[in-house]
């Protein structure tokens, strides 16, 4: 067995070397190469790299050539940039598993779509045959979850059904879509029926996420599950989990388009705010050929794609612009993990007037400073807690460490909540971002 040591200095060497080839290698025959391992030794004298090359056999030959010319060059950027006491030698081995692994995932794939569209039909039928239904999204509601519920909410309605959708916490209601179709059909939560005969759970990872909601989601008869989280739990009696898809919006897309129920304008323009929101303006690594298949295929349903820009992105108040102010103003760089980080207190909303729920893509300016790969930013909660948003690009992944702090989300946009204090909660991250590192 691999000492947990190890494991951290094989997966800094792997994640180095995926930088450099990327970065520093760019001799044209080398192609598209993937280290898809590292295996260092105890003494840190040498370190055995698996590479993945596409190409054709001479391709492969040929680039593999050129690497190992470039053994040396590679060393001493390794050195660089993770801390050992020795960088190790290089020998660099042509990993064959990549053909077969394709193979193989393309055979999982296939199993995934289509256990996906058997949970797809059996929902459908469940909204058709249930003539009261609870629907929620989860706790600090953002432009996904509040475009998929009213958008959901608005669908069933127009097919008769009895529809009693709701947010956890009514009063954390993001200002900015305060604009969005069908808020008005938004119920208090306290109102909402225990023993229901289906309830509809959107974008929630965990049933945690549904706050106070969660008993009530617990005990209807069937719980539906429909998400795009990668750490979805799968807590539901049914559930629809694509992983692949942008927005939990574009899943409730095709659950209109399989139920064969109309796609009104105002349906559209939720759902449009939703993979918007989601993708961050189609810039996020979530954005793929099918988002702008599916953003268009919105637009030309009706969706307002200019009032959905404005409202979100061109409309904020002059109390929030102050508070992004102190914001930026307190961005402060960790260099050594490429770490960028402010805070926002409860002191911060007192004085300068903004609400919590109008921070949801502050996190997004920090995110902006170049050089900076991890992005966090702490927000005092009126309990004292501390909600920490975490942000980060070229590939590095932040679900783990959000997972490894109690929270969760996606690979590169991911979030926690923290027991401790703005001051101890930045050091922890800092602690965190070290033993990952290794």
């Amino acid at each position: 067995m691999i000492p947990d040591r190890m494991k951290r200095v094989n997966e800094a060497c792997k994640e180095a070397l995926g930088e450099i080839l990327q970065e520093k290698i760019k001799d044209p025959r080398v192609g598209f190469v993937t280290v898809t391992g590292v295996e260092v030794t105890p003494d840190l004298h040498q370190a055995k790299v698996w590479l993945s090359v596409l190409g054709s056999d001479e391709e492969v030959e040929t680039a593999m050539r050129v690497l190992e010319k470039a053994k040396g060059f590679m060393r001493k950027e390794l050195g660089m940039r993770v801390r050992m006491r020795y960088t190790p030698e290089l020998k660099i081995i042509l990993d064959h598993g990549p053909e077969i692994s394709e193979r193989l995932q393309g055979i999982l794939h296939e199993l995934e779509e289509e256990w996906q569209l058997k949970e797809l039909e059996r929902i459908v039928s469940a909204l058709k045959e249930t003539a009261i239904i609870g629907i929620a999204s989860h706790i600090n509601p953002d432009g996904d979850s509040v475009g998929s519920l009213l958008a959901l909410a608005m669908v069933l309605d127009g097919a008769g059904r009895r529809v009693r959708p709701c947010i956890p916490e009514p009063w954390k209601f993001p200002p900015q879509y305060g604009f969005l179709p069908g808020r008005e059909m938004l119920i208090d939560p306290g109102d909402l029926e225990e023993g229901l005969e289906l309830f509809v759970a959107l974008d929630c990872s965990n049933p945690e996420r549904l706050g106070p909601l969660q008993a009530k989601a617990e005990s209807a008869r069937t719980l539906i599950n429909i998400d795009h989280h990668e750490d979805n739990k799968l807590y539901g009696t049914v559930n629809l989990v694509e992983a692949a898809a942008s927005s939990t919006s574009e899943i409730v897309l095709a659950i209109i388009k399989e139920g064969g129920w109309s796609l009104e304008p105002e349906v559209a323009t939720c759902l449009y705010t939703g993979v918007v929101t989601d993708t961050g303006r189609f810039q996020h690594r979530n954005t793929s050929p099918r988002t702008f298949a599916l953003a268009g295929e919105l637009a030309s349903a009706g969706a307002d794609i200019f009032q959905v820009v404005k409202e979100v992105y061109d409309n904020q108040s002059l109390q929030y612009t102050r508070l992004l102010g102190r914001a930026l103003q307190r961005l402060d760089v960790v260099e050594d993990h490429s770490l960028g980080y402010s805070y926002i207190t409860q002191q911060d909303l007192d004085e300068t007037g903004a609400t919590l729920p109008e921070t949801e893509d502050l996190i997004d300016h920090l995110r902006a400073v170049k050089d900076i790969r991890v992005v966090a930013l702490f927000k005092e909660l009126e309990d004292g807690r501390v909600r920490v948003s975490l942000r980060s690009r070229d590939g590095y992944e932040v679900g783990p460490i959000a997972r490894a702090m109690g929270g969760g989300g996606h690979a590169l946009a991911a979030g926690y909540t923290s027991d401790k204090d703005i001051t101890r909660s930045i050091e922890v991250l800092i602690e965190k971002l070290r033993d990952r590192r290794g």
